[in-house]
């Protein structure tokens, strides 16, 4: 885990509502960050709060409503679709589900050179093409006797193993990885972790890590965000999100990972009632009415994300004073 101060990346104002009924579904609200070279930024929060579509916002797959998404500097929002074509050789994206996210008709050799087909280096070269399909076969960890398999003959560590090496194949800079071992068991999670932290040391690669799970992003990040319905509530160094968390809802994403330990006296933080609706959301603090610090003024007025300490935001109007704070019952509490 090491990256550059130069930014690859740069998030400004991200803005992404989505039309449904009478109402907007705000499932991006003024998001702004940034990704150095050779950095990983975890973004962990909820289903439903908006990490994916984060995700697939920068790499335009979801057109944004405003805002700004710099690549080496350039706003890659205003992007005309040869521009478009040229970004994404340099950002790729591996998916959650590797198996919805393959053709089940299609081999290993098939899969993994598809993004090379109209590539002028490989166009028409199919011995080029197939040695480049076993080269990173290799980098990924695929036996070379499966070349010929369908998806539906591998287990699932495997097929994210493809995708990864599609999306290698184009030498792309940054990689978007959403929700890449959710759906893995513990083992093959270990692993596929240990696979994208070589390849980013090897070749120098900068990831958009998202995951739900505090846990897995520990071992990967730099840097972890920390999203709830829609906003950013706190975005630190992983050390310091793990020993000092600043946000109540940073606090109970915490207390929930599970420790193999019985003789660990730990708080267990609870929280109470439903998450808001993104097509309503309440004034103020989004996440007041289940913060059990809450004061009336987190009712009414929205924290915005602030510097707390050197490289430390967060989104909280009683950050760093919580203890000095009586501690609220959140089961009954309604949204004023």
């Amino acid at each position: 885990m090491t990256g550059s101060n130069e930014k690859l990346v740069e998030v400004n104002h991200l803005v992404k509502y989505f039309n449904v009924g009478k109402g907007k579904l705000h499932a991006v609200d003024d998001l702004s960050f940034y990704i150095n070279k050779g950095e990983t930024l975890g973004l962990v929060g909820e289903s439903g709060c908006g990490k994916s579509t984060t995700g697939r916002t920068l790499i335009r797959l979801i057109d944004a409503d405003s805002g700004e998404v710099l690549f080496h500097g350039e706003n890659v929002l205003n992007y005309d679709k040869h521009q478009l074509k040229d970004f994404r050789r340099k950002v790729q994206m591996v998916f959650q589900d590797p198996y919805s996210s393959l053709d089940p008709r299609k081999n290993l050799a098939e899969l993994i050179s598809e993004p090379l087909i109209n590539s002028p280096e490989y166009k028409g070269n199919k011995q080029k093409m197939d040695a480049r399909v076993r080269e990173l076969m290799d980098i990924v960890g695929l036996s070379q006797r499966l070349i010929n398999s369908y998806p539906h003959e591998l287990d699932g560590g495997r097929r994210q193993r493809v995708g990864v090496a599609r999306a290698l194949s184009v030498n792309p800079e940054f990689i978007i990885l959403d929700e890449p071992v959710s759906a893995l068991d513990v083992c093959i999670q270990a692993q596929i972790i240990n696979l994208l932290k070589r390849l980013q040391q090897d070749m120098g690669l900068s990831y958009l890590f998202i995951s739900h799970d505090l846990s897995v992003v520990k071992h990967i990040s730099d840097r972890i965000a920390v999203m709830y319905l829609g906003k950013m509530v706190e975005l630190s160094d992983y050390e310091s999100i793990f020993v000092d968390p600043l946000h109540p809802y940073t606090q109970a994403l915490l207390s929930a990972i599970p420790i193999p330990r019985i003789d660990l006296d730990r708080e267990e933080i609870i929280l109470h009632g439903d998450v808001p609706s993104p097509v309503d959301p309440p004034a103020g603090c989004r996440f007041a009415g289940r913060c059990r610090y809450a004061q009336e003024k987190c009712f009414h007025e929205t924290p915005t994300l602030e510097e707390f300490s050197t490289g430390r935001y967060v989104a909280c109007h009683y950050a760093g004073k919580l203890d000095t704070l009586s501690v609220q019952d959140t089961s009954e509490k309604v949204f004023a």
